[in-house]
């Protein structure tokens, strides 16, 4: 047990670059709801809503009401802007109860209650009970599309339980919450845990079992019982987690607890960011300390492997060229002229982190993919962003302290009043939202009714020292300090509050 010094002026006063990291952020936050959040939803969507065009951007409700995107049958929206509102959203839920606990600031915790308000909203505009759609557009707050998915569904859950757990929900709200969720939960269970479509007639595009022996299905089965159980108190949802949990000698957990295959080609997605929180809402519900190690070992494992990896060789390349493979000769010639202007090529070991310095507003990539053209954003800069995310949630120093530059980095020479993508706006507000979080809790900090240290509970039991700078037995030697030191901590004390001096 260390010993801390500590005065209610440096407790309770932060530091200029704290302070300044503070501002950045919710400047940062502030022009993503000017840009993508809908006053008349509060919901966020994909696409730039205070554009020239305004909502007119995304979908119109007569082609969402048929399932329809530019003309063509996409009942799951795809390129709409409203296709993945529960994702971006819960996500952002989650974050800013983080960041609004960890620094007290009254902005993230109204954010956080809008972003509750929209969440609430989406659940109500399915007949289907339990179904979470893709939607809503906000001219009319009620037309969706109707083959949503697992992100969308267990995200919407994580936002929902962290705002639950938060100090910010009401009596009132935490029984809506209870509703929602065990309403969700209860049917995917009567599904066989398969994500479908609204009227329950095929699996979602983007669904699938539940059930897989796989790392990524194992920790969403297990967190949404989770969830579940700690929400509702229904013991049902604590049983079926026990089961799900011992099945096969514990086989899920053994899954989660795997060596991540460093061998195994793009691995990874631009959306890897649901898989990290939904293993971070299992690790903060799960109270078993072994669990918890295995979660907490899996993110860092995760994060480690995105930093180093040689990203054109882990990361499938459908989320910045739209193909899914090199095997075709002429897919690489296209995707090296795409490159060209950054300097590599597909065969360059250049690393996320690589990529996000070679980021520049102002070189815009040459028309080789199809003619559209952008400015590197899917990979030197929301692929970069998602790997801090799932880094600082990780909460591993090391790679805590290697991301934060960058977020700093990314929050003084970014405009993102420029950027129209919408995953690039949520996926730094994400990044920059748990860094403050990160940076807040480093240190003694107050949390309802009690203090953390470094953001982890501290049992705090100390004396006041009126005279400890100058009292000349105290101060007789560095030893003697030591001595004395020791002798509180025997007698159970870890603070000095020092004053007066």
């Amino acid at each position: 047990m260390k010993l801390f010094f500590a005065s209610i002026l440096l407790i309770m006063t932060s530091t200029h670059g704290e302070a300044s990291l503070l501002e950045q952020t919710k400047t940062l936050c502030r022009g993503y709801v000017e840009g993508f959040m809908s006053p008349a939803t509060d919901l966020a969507y994909g696409k730039r809503l205070n554009g020239p065009r305004g909502i007119a951007l995304l979908e119109s409700p007569a082609e969402i009401a048929q399932g329809r995107v530019l003309g063509e049958q996409r009942p799951y929206g795809y390129g709409s802007g409203i296709e993945d509102m529960a994702y971006q959203t819960g996500m952002l839920l989650f974050a800013l109860c983080d960041a609004g606990e960890a620094t007290g600031d009254t902005y993230f915790a109204e954010l956080a209650r809008r972003a509750f308000k929209g969440l609430k909203l989406m659940s109500t505009i399915s007949p289907v009970e339990g179904f979470v759609p893709r939607g809503p557009h906000p001219a009319d707050g009620k037309t969706y599309y109707k083959d949503s998915s697992l992100d969308q569904h267990s995200l919407y859950v994580c936002g929902l339980w962290r705002y639950y757990r938060s100090r910010l929900a009401s009596p009132a709200e935490k029984e809506v919450i209870r509703d929602i969720v065990g309403k969700v939960t209860r049917r995917l269970e009567n599904a066989q845990w398969i994500i479908k479509v609204e009227d329950g007639s095929a699996p979602s595009k983007a669904g699938g079992s539940m059930l897989r022996w796989e790392p990524t299905s194992a920790t969403l089965l297990l967190m949404m019982l989770a969830a579940a159980h700690d929400v509702t108190g229904d013991a049902h949802w604590k049983d079926e987690y026990d089961r799900f949990s011992r099945e096969q000698d514990g086989r899920r957990w053994a899954l989660i607890a795997k060596e991540i295959d460093r061998n195994r080609e793009h691995r990874y997605t631009l959306f890897m960011n649901q898989h990290a929180l939904r293993a971070e809402t299992l690790r903060r519900i799960e109270t078993s300390a072994e669990h918890k190690a295995v979660l907490r070992r899996h993110l860092e494992a995760t994060a480690e492997d995105m930093l180093s990896a040689p990203y054109f060789r882990a990361w499938r390349s459908l989320d910045w060229l739209g193909e899914e493979s090199w095997e075709d000769a002429s897919k690489k010639e296209v995707a090296n002229a795409y490159l060209q202007p950054l300097g590599v090529t597909l065969d360059s070991p250049v690393t996320v982190m690589d990529l996000w310095r070679k980021f520049d507003l102002n070189r815009l990539s040459p028309p080789a993919l199809r003619g559209r053209r952008n400015r590197y954003e899917p990979i030197a800069l929301t692929t970069p962003a998602m790997v801090w995310q799932i880094a600082l949630l990780s909460q591993k120093p090391e790679l805590v302290r290697q991301v934060q530059a960058a977020v700093r980095e990314m929050l003084e020479r970014v405009d993102f009043n420029k950027i129209d993508l919408g995953w690039a706006n949520n996926y730094a507000v994400l990044a920059a939202l748990w860094n403050v979080a990160q940076s807040a809790n480093t240190g003694i900090s107050v949390s309802v009714t009690r203090f953390l240290l470094n953001g982890k509970p501290f049992d705090y039991t100390g004396v006041s020292f009126f005279n400890a700078i100058y009292n000349p037995t105290f101060n007789k030697s560095s030893a003697e300090r030591t001595r004395w030191l020791e002798k509180f901590r025997r007698y159970g004390i870890n603070v000095l509050r020092v004053w007066c001096q």
